[in-house]
């Protein structure tokens, strides 16, 4: 199945404003690090605890400094972990240190010990319990990021664009900053936080025709196909939208 029809089965349609008929319209995170983001990681929780402080420090010290996290890393959540430079040279092994806080339960702490630095650095680092209670990490190498364009060829005008995770209810922030008319494009930006999960994405875009307004919503879209090319938004002569990587 190619590109176009695979993501035109997964549109969906909702009305805005209740202002009638559409018209025409159908649902279709030892080295040094070189590359950008490596002397970052990603930890993604999924243990059903809340993981509240992060530490790495180096295997011959008993003081594992400050915490690295911003904030509690809930249960589904993730976040970015940093690194400096000046660590990342050091000729030593690492300890990896979580605390956790079940809900109605006291906290408690687990600690990787002897880890290579280069385990987690560039790494989307996924914690998990097993069948057996233990406190487990799964690694898969971190995103770049996505980059390509979104161009209108509707002949309607895209007054907000989100681009956001299948799995999230919040469509997140306007990826546009101003109306993007008939003919016109938006160039869109996915941080390596953003892709690293390799999430299915949705694609939801309000048009306006003349005083009317509407939500289109493409669901399941494979960012990757269009990495570094063009998105282009259509409407057949049936009134059938659907997403292609040509014109």
């Amino acid at each position: 199945m190619n590109k176009a029809l695979r993501t035109c089965l997964c549109l969906t349609l909702v009305m805005l404003l209740g202002l009638g008929a559409l018209p025409a319209l159908a649902a279709a995170p030892v080295r040094l690090a070189t590359e950008p983001g490596e002397l970052q990681f990603q930890i993604n929780n999924n243990t059903g605890a809340s993981i509240t402080e992060v530490y790495i420090y180096p295997n011959y010290t008993t003081k594992a400094g400050d915490a690295r996290n911003k904030g509690w890393i809930r249960s589904g959540q993730n976040a970015i972990v940093s690194v400096t430079s000046a660590e990342a040279r050091r000729d030593c092994l690492w300890n990896f240190c979580l605390v956790f806080k079940p809900q109605n339960k006291r906290a408690f702490s687990v600690t990787w010990q002897d880890m290579e630095l280069e385990y987690l650095l560039g790494e989307i680092v996924e914690v998990y319990v097993d069948d057996y209670g233990d406190y487990q990490l799964q690694y898969t190498e971190m995103g770049s990021g996505l980059e390509f364009d979104i161009y209108n060829d509707t002949g309607y005008i895209f007054t907000e664009v989100y681009v956001y995770h299948s799995n999230s209810s919040a469509w997140g922030k306007t990826r546009n900053t101003r109306e993007i008319n008939d003919q016109g494009k938006v160039h869109i930006s996915l941080n390596a936080t953003e892709t690293g999960s390799n999430a299915e994405w949705n694609l939801h875009i309000e048009v306006r025709l003349g005083r009317s307004y509407y939500n289109i919503t493409f669901e399941g879209v494979p960012l990757e196909d269009y990495n570094n090319g063009t998105m282009y938004v259509h409407v057949n002569s049936q009134g059938y939208w659907y997403l292609s990587d040509t014109y």
